[in-house]
């Protein structure tokens, strides 16, 4: 039996598509990116100081290497007339600097320059038929080849998410967008373990529901040790067993010549051994052929949406005017039936739409107009009620005070028009910085100097309320109007939406 036929036979024993858990050497493979040590080292050298100085004072203890770069690195960094001047703002800790150095390497790391054997792998991969993707690695590499999956950049941002658990991307170990997320030093894994709990959790739900491909690491990795480590220690023999049978490591191998080669190995953790399978490749094509061939009959960042969309629904308790019945005929054959699910309006089409069934984007698209094309009562009385209890971020403002009818307004309108100014800057991704945001910055221009649009979306709230400018505000959100609709960005583009709609329409 062939690679293709065996491996595909291995992973259609399981019910659910594979999870990806891709490591530094993914990367170092098609991006030509660092391991941990050389990351180090590469930051050492840039300061002129030998790395054997770090890894022999550490013991070869990566975390506790990280530690005492950034340490030298911190004082090299505000040393340096050039470099000082940069990203004030992302500077909260003393390990500030080498993290955002270490962002800006991965920011600027090519992402297409790829040799053509290397570029036919990725293209097969990006057809791959896979629930998500776990991933330790701070690049951009794994969004880029999924561009449709919902990306959650670090571990603190997962424990408070709600996560749909398909069509996502998890970045453990944080992202080079986020410089400050990223999981370096001594004190970033003690973080990293005390928070682990939560993690662990979802990691088992994973393992024990798909199978699971580690691409990138060594099966003696520390990294995947530890993580089956916090995994596996409540589960009894039969439990680990189980999560066994569903892991894969693919392991390069420069000495296999043609189609991948499948055995067994094991790794040791505690007083367990636990079997797993290892695919041994010099070419990753066979491996991502066969998972594009998978069945699956609903692509997951679509399944993502479904089930977003059906957790909201559930959770307004409030669904009468969001479901429809559609009969089947007699004669349907149910047996024949893989997937029977409606969500939306009837017949869908958008001059049938009603005040029962306009949504929060055409709220967002009609705020951003002089005019009153929606009318304030009709939206006051059918609309917002059902979509301020189902979204954290609705605008209300523009229409409540224009509607007819202000006695007996719904409590969830009245509470979204009443918000404290100070909430604005809450719950931001940029939160905690921002104190240092309004000393860097006295306006939206300033942010827009030196940020891009994406994350010009997530600082704004933060500003004091007398640095914005009404107009440069509207302009931002008229030519940023795309960032709506894309899923990384919405609900940060509502609340500065929201932000607007109060300062326009409802005073400070």
């Amino acid at each position: 039996m062939s690679f293709k036929d065996t491996f595909y036979s291995q992973l259609d024993l399981f019910p659910s598509s594979p999870i990806l858990f891709l490591g530094s050497g993914f990367s170092l493979r098609y991006l030509g990116t660092e391991n941990w040590e050389n990351l180090l080292k590469k930051f050492s050298d840039e300061m002129n100081i030998p790395f054997e100085k770090y890894r022999s004072k550490a013991n070869a203890n990566w975390p506790r290497v990280g530690t005492l770069i950034s340490e030298d690195y911190h004082k090299y960094w505000f040393e340096n007339e050039v470099l000082r001047e940069t990203s004030k703002q992302e500077m909260i800790s003393q390990d500030s600097p080498l993290k955002v150095a270490i962002s800006n390497h991965f920011l600027s790391v090519p992402q297409s320059d790829l040799a053509e054997d290397l570029k036919l792998e990725i293209e097969e991969l990006k057809k791959a038929r896979i629930t998500g993707v776990i991933t330790t690695n701070y690049d951009l590499f794994a969004e880029n080849i999924f561009p449709s999956f919902h990306v959650f950049k670090s571990q603190k941002e997962l424990i408070f998410s709600t996560l749909q658990e398909v069509g996502e991307i998890y970045k453990i170990h944080g992202c080079c967008t986020e410089p400050n997320s990223i999981v370096l030093t001594e004190l970033d894994y003690q973080k990293f373990s005390d928070q682990n709990a939560y993690l662990a959790a979802k990691l088992l739900t994973i393992f024990l529901e798909h199978p699971t491909i580690f691409i990138g690491y060594s099966v003696s990795d520390e990294n995947i040790r530890d993580i089956l480590r916090s995994v596996i220690k409540c589960l009894d023999k039969d439990q680990i067993a189980e999560i066994a049978r569903r892991l894969f490591f693919v392991e390069y191998d420069q000495t296999v010549d043609g189609e991948p080669v499948l055995d067994k190995s094991e790794i040791e953790i505690g007083n367990n051994i636990i079997p797993l399978t290892r695919i041994k490749a010099n070419s990753y094509k066979h491996i991502y052929e066969v998972l594009s061939s998978l069945n699956q009959k609903i692509p997951a960042s679509i399944l993502r949406k479904i089930k977003e969309h059906i957790y909201e629904l559930v959770l307004t308790n409030d669904p009468a005017e969001k479901l429809a019945v559609v009969d089947f005929d007699n004669d349907t054959d149910l047996d024949k039936v893989d997937v029977v699910i409606g969500i939306g309006v009837n017949g869908g089409k958008k001059e049938d739409k009603s005040y029962t069934t306009y949504s929060r984007f055409d709220i967002a698209e009609d705020l951003l107009k002089d005019e009153y094309t929606l009318d304030p009562s009709e939206l006051c009385s059918k609309t917002l009620p059902s979509l301020c209890k189902a979204k954290s971020w609705i605008p209300v403002w523009k229409y409540l005070i224009k509607a007819e009818e202000r006695e007996g307004i719904s409590p969830k309108i009245s509470a979204a028009a009443n918000r404290s100014m100070e909430t604005w800057k809450i719950g931001n991704t940029y939160s905690y910085q921002s104190a240092q945001i309004n000393q860097t910055h006295k306006s939206i221009a300033s942010i827009l100097e030196s940020n891009s649009a994406e994350k010009a979306l997530q600082v704004m709230p933060c500003l004091d309320i007398e640095s914005i400018d009404l107009k440069e505000l509207e302009n931002f959100l008229i030519e940023n109007k795309a960032l709506l609709n894309n899923d990384k960005y919405t609900s940060a583009y509502m609340k500065l939406l929201c932000l607007y709609d109060r300062l326009k329409y409802g005073g400070s």
